[in-house]
C-alpha cells in the first residue's frame, strides 16, 4: 500500500484511476493494532502529495474503495486532519495578525518621529519578520534616521547604540 501511494503521489488522475487497487489492503491494515495510525499517516501523506485534492475528496475517493469497516475509520481520521489543520490556521492567522499590528505601529511610530516614511523602509517592515520588528519598534526610540532604526547591528552609528550598563558599586 505504501508503495502504490509513493508510486502516485502528485498523479491525481492515476490516484483516482487506481484507487481501488488497495481496498483489500486498507481493511488489512486496519485490523492491524496500530491500524488507525497508519491510516492515519497514509490519509496525510495523500493529502500532502496531491495538493489539488482537498481532503474530503481523498476521503471520498478512498470510502468508495473501501469497506465498511474503513469507511467509518476514514471519516473519523479525515475529521481529525482536518480539526488539526484548523486549529494551525488560527495560530498561524494570529501570529500573522500580531506582525501585521507591530509593522503597522512601527509605520506609525516613524511618520511621527521623521514625517513620510520612504516607500523602500515601508516595504521592508512590511516583509519583516516579528524578531526584527521587535527590535526595530525598540530602535526607533533613539534612532536619528528611519534608515538607523533598519540599520543592521554592525551598521548602527555609535550614537544610536545602546549604552552599556553602568555597574553598581557594592556598599560595604
Amino acid at each position: 500500500m505504501v508503495l502504490w501511494c509513493l508510486s502516485v503521489s502528485g498523479d491525481d488522475a492515476r490516484l483516482e484511476r487506481e484507487i481501488g487497487r488497495i481496498a483489500a489492503a486498507l481493511d488489512e491494515v486496519l485490523q492491524a493494532p496500530t491500524g488507525l495510525a497508519a491510516l492515519e499517516a497514509l490519509l496525510r501523506y495523500l493529502v500532502a502529495t496531491h495538493a489539488r485534492f482537498s481532503v474530503r475528496k481523498i476521503g471520498r475517493l478512498l470510502e468508495k474503495a473501501a469497506g465498511p469497516r474503513a469507511q467509518e475509520a476514514i471519516v473519523t481520521t479525515l475529521d481529525e486532519i482536518e480539526r488539526r489543520g484548523e486549529r494551525r490556521g488560527r495560530v498561524q492567522g494570529r501570529a500573522q495578525g500580531r506582525a501585521q499590528g507591530r509593522a503597522q505601529t512601527l509605520l506609525e511610530l516613524l511618520a511621527a518621529r521623521f514625517g513620510a516614511v520612504p516607500p523602500d523602509v515601508s516595504a521592508r517592515i512590511l516583509a519583516a519578520n516579528e524578531a526584527a520588528l521587535v527590535a526595530w519598534t525598540t530602535r526607533v526610540l533613539t534612532a536619528t534616521t528611519p534608515e538607523d532604526v533598519l540599520a543592521e547591528d554592525g551598521e548602527r552609528p555609535a550614537a544610536t547604540r545602546r549604552p552599556a550598563a553602568r555597574k553598581r558599586a557594592r556598599r560595604v
